[in-house]
């Protein structure tokens, strides 16, 4: 099985493919359980030498910074030879843990930025002239986001055909809210500008539900854990559709990543992030801790909506090629024919990862 996972990862790496183990081929019967961080040895990777600094801009915590709050609880960045100075937000409920950045480095230049790939590639193309980040991972890459009406709308809304006309908010028009409203509308062969109406609503979208602005809102685990506390209507789940999304990722300079001092600090940090996602995916009970101590996510309904949506992030942090492939396609008013997906993205130490068999040792 090992060998044939090795061609399949060549064979990928030859058409620019990835190879996402549950997401595209299932879990196979060896990848059965997990090794805990250095547990007997067998997962950790030969840092090397002396640990290597990096500043990396975490931005926030949503889901999609799970995997990488368990890697900094796990002790993760350290086992694969990293000495990480983080830029994140605080807790974003009070009890949560702060991770301060390193004394005097609060203002360091990062080399490591999460942030999603949609909103990268778009904001390239509004500005073709400047130089732009590339993708070397990937930790949102599914469509996955919950449809939730006003109050009373589920008698006018039996399925998705009904959402014709309606007027739907999203946070931003170009960020990945605004890039699955243009799914929706690809998938029900709808023209986005006229068979339904997008609305820029404010932070979350509550607000505009609550004063019947908008008719649903597309909205992520916090915002659909809240709104279903309130008894917003959930209407439907469009992580069931299988559609890829250019979500949050791992992004460098293209230049910084030609050092190869750099390129091995990007291979550590990817190492760790996986490794940080297998611990997401198969130990549930260390994801609902890490929620708790360092998010400060107390309420047990919550936390059991973002445990339970984490299911739909990628198994291993591939870059979510389909994702900006998809955006170039659902922008055409946007980027135009001035771009390819790839230049925005190098799925290669990833790929050299996978062949390493590390991907295999940590979902042992």
């Amino acid at each position: 099985m090992a060998r044939i996972l090795v061609i399949l990862v060549v064979l990928a790496a030859s058409i620019g493919g990835v190879v996402l183990y549950a997401d595209r081929y299932g879990t196979p019967a060896w990848l059965s359980g997990i090794v805990p961080a250095g547990a007997d040895g067998q997962a950790t990777a030969d840092a090397g030498g002396d640990l290597l600094p990096i500043t990396v801009n975490a931005m926030n915590r949503s889901l999609t910074r799970l995997a990488l709050i368990i890697a900094w609880d796990q002790g993760l960045f350290e086992k694969h030879g990293l000495d990480v100075n983080m830029l994140i937000s605080e807790p974003d409920y009070d009890g949560g843990r702060e991770i301060p950045p390193k004394p005097g480095m609060e203002n360091a230049e990062p080399e490591i930025f999460l942030r999603g790939a949609t909103p990268m590639v778009l904001g390239a193309a509004n500005a073709p002239d400047q130089p732009h980040q590339i993708d070397i991972g990937g930790i949102d890459c599914n469509v996955r986001v919950n449809i939730m009406g006003r109050m009373g709308i589920e008698a006018e809304i039996t399925s998705l055909e009904d959402l014709r006309g309606k007027r739907i908010g999203v946070s931003s028009f170009t960020n990945t809210l605004g890039f699955q409203a243009r799914v929706l509308a690809q998938r029900m062969g709808w023209d986005y500008q006229t068979d339904i109406t997008l609305v820029d609503a404010q932070a979350d979208g509550l607000e505009e539900l609550a004063d019947g602005s908008v008719d649903v809102i597309l909205v992520n685990e916090v915002t659909y854990s809240e709104a279903k506390s309130m008894g917003y209507p959930m209407l439907f789940d469009t992580g069931e559709w299988g559609e890829q999304v250019g979500g949050n990722s791992i992004a460098v300079d293209p230049v910084w990543l030609q050092d190869p001092t750099n390129r091995e600090k990007a291979r550590r940090f990817l190492m760790a992030m996986a490794e940080g996602t297998a611990i997401m995916h198969r130990q549930p009970d260390v994801a609902r801790r890490v929620l708790g101590e360092w998010n400060g996510v107390q309420d047990d309904t919550l936390a059991q909506d973002i445990i339970e949506r984490s299911a739909v992030l990628p198994r291993a942090p591939f870059v979510c090629v389909e994702g900006i492939r998809k955006t170039i396609e659902l922008f055409p008013e946007i980027v135009g024919d001035r771009f390819t997906a790839e230049e925005f993205y190098d799925n290669s130490i990833m790929q050299e990862i996978e062949a390493s068999g590390f991907l295999g040792e940590i979902y042992r």
